[in-house]
């Protein structure tokens, strides 16, 4: 059932909910299917695509119910009336940001796409590309874009101070060196947030006396391609003493794979670490810096420092375009980009590794 202190206009119908043959198609996409009859179009996304994509449905299904204009026993593509698409996006319009609406529509295209591969997509698409051609974002990025050698170095300082903080208590520098770690970590290896702190021992994070790998899998990553990189050396006795010292003192006996662990010493979840790390950036740097913004930071000032660098900020971030970074990332200024760049990550990344990446 849709909740109902939801307005009407702003309702997503809930997948159990949908018409029979519109769930039917959809059980279809998301098979994973067998030898002989293959994959559903949809078997391989990640959990968060797959709810996207639901409740980007969803909210066109509720709409439709609305106005009186759905017919459950009609298979999805009947209902890609003109009309009815251009009063959806109006609907939108008045209601979320110009990125959002461009999604949302992006979204009900893939729903559609996986759901009936025969259908004419072409309408739906134009609209989508329009929509993201007027996008604008709605808090402006640069404002949150930090330098990296400065995030990179607010983490060290973070770690030094848990470190030599003795009038605190364990638990308190344990917290605190972790964090710490967190943030120098993200500088060097900017990770999706969902990856970074789904960080497992032993699988993500393999630990051998020769060195320190990060591994990721084709169905961990948002571009379906593996992800292999070193640990950053320059962080690698950081992460030693973490595992040796203060990630026990977190457990505080208990047990866990994960690698970071919180004061209650669980797994550190998604939503906690965007709130602590926003937390602790304001506190030292006047500003709060959310996870993604580790990311925006890489592509702005690698692509300042040399507009030539885009593809080596695309293969770091995990784009598998150059657009991608350029449209969404890329926070350079007009002006700083015809300018000097200012030595920003040269102190952060060694010669060698800068060649690497």
């Amino acid at each position: 059932m849709m909740p109902r202190d939801i307005p009407p206009e702003r309702r997503c119908l809930p997948l159990d909910e949908w018409p029979l043959a519109d769930q039917a198609a959809w059980r279809m996409a998301v098979d994973p299917g067998n030898v002989l009859d293959g994959p559903g179009r949809a078997a391989g996304w990640s959990p968060k695509t797959l709810r996207t994509v639901i409740a980007a449905y969803g909210r066109w299904l509720a709409f439709l119910i609305l106005h009186g204009w759905l017919d459950p026993n009609c298979p999805p593509v009947t209902r890609l009336n003109e009309d009815w698409l251009r009063a959806y996006i109006d609907t939108l319009r008045a209601q979320v940001q110009s990125i959002t609406l461009r999604n949302r529509i992006r979204d009900l295209a893939e729903a559609l796409r996986v759901m009936d591969p025969a259908v004419d997509l072409r309408q739906l698409r134009h609209a989508a590309r329009c929509l993201r051609a007027q996008a604008v974002p709605s808090r402006p990025k640069g404002a949150r874009t930090v330098e990296l050698d400065r995030l990179a170095e607010l983490g060290c300082e973070i770690m030094a101070e848990a470190e030599t903080a003795s009038v605190r208590n364990a638990r308190w520098r344990a917290t605190r060196y972790r964090m710490g770690l967190m943030i120098a970590l993200l500088a060097y290896r900017p990770l999706r947030r969902g990856n970074f702190v789904a960080l497992t021992l032993g699988i993500h994070v393999q630990v051998h006396v020769q060195g320190i790998m990060i591994y990721l899998s084709n169905e961990e990553t948002k571009n379906d391609r593996p992800y292999a990189v070193p640990w950053p050396a320059k962080l690698e006795p950081n992460l030693r003493e973490y595992l040796a010292v203060y990630r026990p003192m977190l457990l505080k006996g208990g047990k866990s794979d994960r690698l970071w662990i919180t004061h209650m010493g669980t797994p550190m979840t998604e939503d906690g670490f965007y709130g602590e790390i926003r937390k602790v950036t304001l506190k030292w740097l006047g500003i709060a810096v959310n996870p993604h913004a580790f990311r925006d930071s890489v592509a702005t000032f690698l692509i300042l420092k040399n507009p030539a660098n885009v593809p080596h900020a695309a293969g770091i971030l995990g784009h598998n375009t150059t657009n991608t970074t350029n449209v969404h990332y890329n926070q350079t200024p007009a002006q700083a980009a015809q300018g000097q760049y200012h030595a920003i990550l040269d102190s952060l990344l060694d010669p060698d590794e800068e060649e690497e990446t």
